[in-house]
């Protein structure tokens, strides 16, 4: 799963920080996908996805927290869409 690259940004709402989600622009996935985010060849996260007019499509935005590991706005990273399959 190559992914597409997507700008990191800052999350637009204090309301949606408080969700631990990371926040897109409509046009890039729908609220409720998850999508796997590549910062580095051995560093991967999950996150659920909420949808929100003002992020700037092509964009992904996180909330201060979210910003480990040297993440920075300046760097691209690679998204990939996910789903979790139900074993019973």
């Amino acid at each position: 799963m190559a992914g597409r690259p997507m700008q990191a940004a800052r999350c637009p709402t204090d309301e949606l920080s408080l969700t631990n989600c990371a926040v897109v622009n409509e046009k890039d996935f729908q609220s409720g996908q998850h999508v796997m985010v590549k910062t580095s060849p051995n560093h991967k996260y999950i996150f659920t996805l909420r949808t929100h007019p003002s992020v700037v499509p092509g964009s992904i935005a996180f909330s201060l927290p979210q910003v480990w590991d040297g993440w920075t706005s300046l760097l691209c990273y690679r998204i990939s869409k996910i789903s979790f399959g139900i074993r019973i």
